[in-house]
């Protein structure tokens, strides 16, 4: 299976905008800036090393939460990932690293994974931007007394994640659903290998909230698509790219240690994006991987002073 997933990754990108199931021309109007304008501040993400769990999702098949075990832990309702694999693929065992590591810094993801043999799906069959709205679907839904999550889940703070295809699913999301308050892309972008500046604009004009991404080297396929969006962001939208200064779209995509740094850079761009965190700031701007060498990670970034702590 490692094996599949690895190759499977390897070419999610040559997956175009078709894969999020939906024509970026027909969206509606993303969210604003103002709807990522918050009033409370985590501590940093350094300090955050909660006790996690792992479980299927109740009521939603072929889905994985990724949550702290203590849903009070951080005394305040968590914020919302919804995950898309790499090769928009039903299996999230390979990025468990970085899932896990987000749910220990305080955030629930819902990632797709293996519907149950029950299910009309199959493992092979490729997700959407629609599999991603139904994780937040769910999340909206927990807020009722029978849930175990009622209360605990900050469905304002929401975002879409991807790696690879799930970050061309991801993009597609936040250009139609209102309801994204980010997107954080690791080796992806919004459109495949080789993909014209008009293509990716088709996608990125419908993107109002802030986008980062983390992608490798030169060799990584997603990294001249990646600076492609980041330079199609519409005027005034905050972005960011964190290039790695070595490492293909496989092993960047794949490698536990490089999950592990890409999560730390994850959070710091989630903590400034939905709190306006400026520990997250400072970090976002010079080094998003604070555990890593200094010259590991090299950062493009604009339009950061747009998001502030109301």
């Amino acid at each position: 299976m490692g094996d599949r997933v690895a190759a499977i990754a390897a070419v999610g990108l040559l997956c175009l905008a078709g894969c999020s199931g939906d024509n970026a021309d027909d969206a509606a109007p993303a969210a604003t800036l103002e709807a990522v304008t918050m009033t409370t501040t985590p501590p940093p993400a350094s300090s955050r090393s909660l006790a996690t769990t792992v479980e299927p999702a109740p009521g939603l098949p072929g889905y994985n939460i990724y949550r702290p075990s203590d849903l009070e832990a951080t005394g305040a309702p968590l914020p919302v990932v919804v995950w898309a694999n790499g090769g928009c693929f039903r299996h999230d065992a390979t990025w468990q690293t970085l899932l896990e590591r987000w749910a220990a810094a305080g955030f629930f993801v819902v990632a797709i994974t293996e519907p149950p043999p029950e299910a009309p799906l199959t493992a092979t069959d490729l997700t959407t931007a629609e599999d991603q709205a139904k994780a937040i679907d769910w999340a909206v839904a927990q807020d009722d007394a029978a849930s175990a999550y009622a209360g605990h889940l900050d469905v304002e703070r929401v975002v879409a994640a991807g790696n690879s295809c799930g970050g061309i699913t991801s993009l597609a999301l936040a250009g139609q659903d209102d309801r994204v308050r980010a997107v954080f892309v690791l080796s992806g972008s919004s459109v495949g290998p080789g993909a014209t500046r008009e293509q990716a604009a088709a996608v990125m004009t419908h993107v109002s909230v802030p986008v980062g991404f983390a992608v490798g080297a030169s060799e990584d396929l997603a990294h001249p698509q990646a600076l492609q969006d980041y330079e199609v962001l519409p005027a005034g939208v905050p972005g960011f790219v964190a290039s790695r200064a070595s490492g293909d779209h496989v092993l960047v995509s794949t490698d536990t240690g490089i999950l592990a740094e890409a999560a730390e850079i994850g959070i710091n761009w989630m903590d400034l994006v939905l709190y306006g965190n400026e520990t997250a700031r400072q970090a976002v701007a010079e080094r998003p991987c604070g555990a890593c060498a200094a010259d590991l990670w090299t950062v493009a970034a604009k339009h950061l002073d747009a998001l502030r702590v109301a």
